[in-house]
């Protein structure tokens, strides 16, 4: 039987060399334990400064959107101002606007307590002087509205103070953007150093065998949970862009869509992946409202002048079912770091409401409620451009000024619902007697006026007794009623030698009243030597006088005690009463 033989004491390994070899060991997995602390520890503090640096662009994203959201808040309140006549839907929208604004400052303050670079403060400045010049404007518009002064306010908000603030809106987009650039740029970076750190770990693991394969293993996980974090983080961003109210296309540096959000798609009508890589002019179709012309490309002019370009013009969008939105739009180049374009930021936003609403907003203001005619106000505007320009070029034309008669008989005796038929049916027939470039306006009550542009005294005369006869022969319908009603229309020419327009108003009145005083349904062109005119004018004169006083308590009671001079009997002691005109001197 064999019996197994211990090795002698020479063939053993040497105690000097099992000490070296234990050393070895220990220091192995000493190197390893180093290693695999250092490279934990790496790993934690890059994703802590990972984490900080995206945590901190997105607060500042949130903060500058928040920001936006407050001062287009503040916008609304101003348009919604303009519209409100109840005293305190004034004052709750006043409050509102308010509001927003401590709103937007706490939000600017909460930013500039953050770390800011050099671009980000000089950027905040800039927003800071624009605001400065558009709250000013803004604090105008609600003073105005406050005074019931709707047609200045609205003029104010939309010539100055909606593009002053547009101008603001510019400088927090381009601070939006700088943060996401920034943002991107650090989830790059981050991702650079992932790889290099995970070759060098894995390689040093692989060296040192079964150690190193766990220390490798240990590394590749937290590297997974690391890479986890980032593409969490990157969906975080994507979420906060695509939670914005306006439309975001980006294109790369040859005009081809990269990437829109869900209110682009919308908006356009394309998907985002049908959209990607298709030209930016394909997709994003821009015409002007007023001359269909198509508009420029805002990236080819953004990447021209090497800045943000904005249009708040009458542009409209052409999607892709055909359908138009009004919208506003900007275009912003994006460059790297050698300043070489890249790409370019579309942002645009639905505007067709407040459009409509604007529109709606100049239409009641020019024009009369109930027969669609200009007012007053604009038909007098538009007389003194007429007047400007007949100065200038030579040109003639005629005012014609026409009341109806009898037209307070109707309103005795059928009611005032049928004088307002009755207004609308004449305006009809009116519009259909006057040229195109004529001018048409209800002056109030059952007054109208007529400029006839461009036309001289024989066409003028035509026109003025066609729509005399118009008048005459309309025979007007309530219930089991027909009425016959006229018109009496005075005419002024006017031409370079009219005088000012208070003149040309005053002549066409006064040849209104003399064709009724001459009997009614008749048309009287007014003649400056004309005898009577002068004795008519005083008597209008008179009686407006007359009106004024009786309406502003100008008459002042007198009363004179009449005593006979003889103490005979039956004589008694009156008293006369005299009604006085007070002297407006």
């Amino acid at each position: 039987m064999a019996r197994t033989r211990s090795l002698p004491s020479n063939h053993r390994l040497p105690t000097r060399a099992r000490w070296v070899l234990a050393l070895g060991f220990v220091g192995m997995f000493v190197l390893m334990l180093f290693l695999t602390g250092v490279g934990l520890r790496s790993l934690n503090e890059s994703q802590a400064r990972l984490e900080r640096i995206t945590g901190e662009h997105l607060r500042k994203m949130l903060l500058v959107a928040d920001m936006r959201n407050a001062a287009r808040e503040r916008t609304i309140s101003l348009q919604r101002m303009i519209l409100l006549a109840d005293p305190i839907d004034l004052e709750e929208q006043f409050n509102h606007f308010t509001r927003r604004g401590g709103e937007f400052a706490d939000r600017r303050l909460m930013l500039l307590e953050l770390s800011l670079g050099e671009v980000e403060r000089e950027l905040l400045k800039k927003q800071g002087l624009l605001t400065g010049i558009a709250v000013p404007l803004q604090h105008r518009v609600v003073e105005l509205a406050r005074a019931r002064r709707y047609r200045e306010a609205h003029q104010l908000l939309t010539l100055r103070a909606i593009p002053a603030q547009d101008r603001v809106f510019a400088v927090l987009q381009q601070l939006y953007e700088l943060q996401e650039q920034r943002n991107e740029r650090t989830l790059r970076t981050a991702h650079i150093e992932y790889r290099i750190a995970r070759i060098w770990v894995i390689g040093l693991s692989a060296a040192t065998l079964l150690l190193g394969f766990l220390i490798a293993y240990i590394v590749v996980r937290e590297y997974r949970n690391n890479d986890r974090v980032l593409r969490e983080e990157k969906e975080r961003a994507q979420v906060t862009l695509h939670s914005l109210a306006e439309a975001v296309i980006r294109t790369d540096a040859g005009g081809r869509v990269e990437y829109m959000n869900p209110v682009a798609e919308r908006l356009t009508g394309w998907p985002g992946e049908v959209a990607a890589g298709r030209p930016l002019t394909e997709v994003f179709r821009i015409l002007h409202d007023t001359s269909r012309e198509p508009a420029e490309d805002p990236v080819s002019i953004a990447t021209a002048v090497g800045t943000t370009v904005t249009d708040s013009g009458d542009i409209v969008l052409l999607t892709r079912g055909g359908h138009e939105y009004a919208i506003e739009h900007s275009a912003t180049p994006v460059r790297n770091e050698e300043g070489e374009a890249i790409g370019a930021v579309v942002v645009f936003r639905d505007v067709t409401d407040v459009r409509a609403l604007g529109r709606e907003l100049v239409h009641q203001a020019t024009h009369d409620p109930m027969t669609g005619m200009l007012n007053r106000r604009e038909f007098e505007n538009r007389a003194q451009q007429y007047l400007d320009s007949s100065r200038l070029a030579d040109r003639v034309g005629a005012l014609l000024y026409m009341d109806l008669d009898l037209f307070k008989a109707v309103n005795d005796t059928c009611g005032h619902l049928a004088g307002d038929e009755l207004l609308k049916q004449l305006s009809i027939l009116i519009r259909r007697r006057v040229r195109r470039e004529d001018v048409l306006a209800r002056m109030g009550g059952d007054e109208f006026a007529v400029l006839l542009q461009d036309c001289p005294p024989e066409k003028s005369a035509e026109i003025a007794e066609g729509l005399r006869r118009t008048v005459h022969d309309f025979r007007f319908v309530w219930e089991d009623r027909t009425i016959d009603i006229g018109a009496s229309i005075g005419v002024v020419h006017v031409s370079a030698d009219s005088g000012d327009m208070n003149d040309v108003f005053r002549s066409a009145d006064v040849a209104c009243r003399i064709a009724k005083e001459e009997g009614r349904n008749r048309v009287h062109t007014y003649q400056p030597d004309d005898l009577n005119v002068s004795s008519r004018e005083r008597e209008i004169n008179w009686v407006q006088r007359i009106r004024q006083a009786i309406q502003h308590d100008g008459f002042v009671l007198y009363g004179q005690w009449i005593r006979p001079l003889s103490r005979g009997r039956g004589l008694a002691t009156h008293c006369e009463v005299l009604i006085r005109l007070r002297d407006s001197a």
